[in-house]
């Protein structure tokens, strides 16, 4: 399912946004 790959791709996004801060 490509959802469940965006999502996973979305929370990942969040992380290394957080991270680079």
């Amino acid at each position: 399912r490509e959802l469940h790959r965006m999502k996973t791709l979305n929370i990942f996004g969040k992380l290394q946004a957080y991270s680079e801060k």
